[in-house]
C-alpha cells in the first residue's frame, strides 16, 4: 500500500464518519499528536537534539 493510498483510505473513512454521525476511528487529539511527532523528527534531523516527549501537541510549534 503507499502512502497515497492509505491517506486517501483515511479520508474516506473520515467522511464516512461525518456522513453516518459517528466519531472518526482516529481523533483530532490523535493527529495532533501524529503532527507534533513528525516535527519533532525534523528538529532531531536538523539540531541533533533529542527530544523527550515528541508526540506531545504543546511542543509542534516550529520556529522559523
Amino acid at each position: 500500500m503507499s502512502y497515497v493510498e492509505a491517506f486517501k483510505r483515511e479520508l474516506l473513512e473520515f467522511r464516512s464518519a461525518i456522513d453516518e454521525g459517528r466519531p472518526a476511528r482516529t481523533s483530532g487529539e490523535d493527529g495532533l499528536h501524529d503532527v507534533a511527532l513528525c516535527n519533532a523528527i525534523a528538529r532531531v534531523h536538523m539540531t541533533g537534539i533529542p527530544e523527550v516527549h515528541p508526540s506531545d501537541p504543546a511542543r509542534a510549534e516550529v520556529k522559523a
